[in-house]
């Protein structure tokens, strides 16, 4: 529906070289301030026995995630 003029979408950044600069005739817009964004967590059951594996992803998603 974009690609011929009758609706919109939300790209993510790193889409944006692929999706939009090799199409002809479609635009990139970046949000306003303030700009959209997400909170990402991890929950696990109190019983799992996987409790070292998510904390360890978590640590892993803290350490490489960029600053807010």
């Amino acid at each position: 529906m974009v690609r011929n003029g009758t609706g919109i979408t939300m790209v993510p950044g790193i889409a944006v070289e692929t999706e939009v600069e090799n199409n002809p005739g479609l635009v990139a817009l970046p949000f306003t301030r303030p700009k959209p964004h997400r909170t990402i967590g991890i929950a696990w059951r109190p019983t799992s026995s996987r409790v070292g594996e998510f904390t360890l992803l978590g640590e892993l998603v803290e350490e490489h995630a960029p600053a807010v």
